[in-house]
């Protein structure tokens, strides 16, 4: 049996170019090819959709790629499957290729009570400006503004959210915290 033949090719028409996709069978009489029998679609739109699409993809990549925020995407086994570079040095390393695909529980703990975190964004699905103190690996304290949703793709489950790394901004308002104490102690 021949197998058809796509082709797919554009000509210049005016100032703008068609997209041309065919199907070409073979056509076999007598156990000798006689002919080309053949289909041929105009895809110039699928085409410029494709192009559209594949830019808004990218743009959107790149939006999240060079973010300073931290992206990240776990699922429900506490796998981390996607994140940018951003949450990858928040979390201590340098790239996200180091850490993608290892489950969130090797690169740091936290203060949060799992359980009551999960039931939340069970419940609410999404979580905003959530503080969390982890600590990494290396033992090295940090605090994350985290924004989280529950998020579905057909029987998939997953998390999804952003991160920020507001370790400095706690810091200063420890200290701003202790200055305003002292103050008080000097008054009174």
């Amino acid at each position: 049996e021949l197998i058809p033949v796509t082709l797919a090719y554009r000509f210049k028409k005016g100032s703008d170019y068609i997209w041309i996709e065919e199907k070409v069978y073979p056509n076999v009489e007598n156990g000798k090819h006689t002919a080309n029998i053949g289909i041929s679609t105009d895809v110039t739109n699928k085409i410029k959709n494709e192009l559209i699409l594949k830019k808004s993809e990218e743009k959107h990549r790149n939006m999240i790629e060079k973010n300073l925020a931290g992206f990240f995407t776990i699922n429900m086994n506490n796998m981390l499957t996607d994140c940018n570079d951003s949450f990858a040095v928040i979390l201590g390393f340098n790239k996200k290729d180091e850490i993608i695909n290892k489950n969130i529980s090797e690169l740091y703990s936290d203060s949060t009570d799992k359980n009551t975190y999960l039931d939340l964004l069970r419940k609410h699905r999404q979580i905003r400006n959530h503080e969390s103190k982890i600590i990494l690996k290396n033992g090295e304290e940090k605090w994350m503004l985290e924004n989280v949703s529950l998020s579905e793709e057909g029987n998939n489950v997953f998390i999804e959210g952003t991160a920020f790394d507001i370790t400095d901004l706690k810091k200063a308002q420890l200290e701003i915290d202790k200055a305003e104490g002292n103050l008080a102690m000097v008054i009174n």
